[in-house]
């Protein structure tokens, strides 16, 4: 090896600055600072080991619902960039999938998978307060306690390995798996995002 290279780590570098540069490098989701052999690049950004091609829940109504124009690029963009997306929402699944078809949300391009509270609540055995009926539309409805409400979208989360969730609920923030990074999507109604 000549002698302006330096070898740390099996890794070959041009010098102690190209060591130095690439020492302390963040991560694009997290921030945490790392080593460049704990980072991945994809596309000029860098992710750690936990936030790489990392599973990302978005809820439907209050987030997917506002400005769609603008949210089907950014989850475009963010399954390209390898991001597994889960829709996470309240109603029954079948509602859930012909209201991202109304709004412009395409399976595959637009997300991988759709999770269903009141479906989870129906065919759960762990939820003991739930209960269903058919609304005057004839519709079924169903309930359960605001407690285990709360609860369902973290345990998803956990099961799934969801490590970044976008919700306009903060009662959800308490019931997420540690080391899941929780972003509240405020509400302005009065604010409209350009198409620009």
């Amino acid at each position: 090896m000549g002698k302006d290279k330096l070898l740390v780590d099996g890794i070959e570098y041009t010098g102690i600055d190209d060591y130095h540069a690439n020492f302390n490098l963040g991560c694009s989701v997290c921030k945490n600072k790392f080593n460049h052999n704990d980072l991945k690049q994809i596309n000029g950004l860098y992710f750690c080991k936990t936030c790489e091609m990392g599973k990302v829940g978005f809820d439907l109504h209050g987030v997917l619902t506002e400005s769609p124009h603008i949210f089907r690029e950014i989850l475009r963009f963010m399954m390209n960039m390898g991001y597994e997306i889960h829709i996470i929402s309240g109603p029954p699944l079948d509602e859930i999938e012909a209201e991202l078809e109304r709004l412009g949300y395409i399976r595959g391009e637009h997300y991988h998978k759709v999770f269903s509270m009141s479906d989870y609540i129906r065919f759960s055995d762990s939820i003991e307060s739930w209960s269903t009926w058919n609304d005057d539309q004839g519709r079924m409805s169903w309930w359960c306690s605001d407690d285990e409400w709360w609860k369902i979208k973290g345990l998803y989360c956990e099961e799934e390995g969801i490590k970044i969730v976008f919700d306009d609920k903060h009662e959800y923030r308490d019931h997420m798996p540690e080391g899941t990074k929780y972003y509240l999507v405020p509400q302005h109604k009065d604010v409209k995002l350009d198409e620009d």
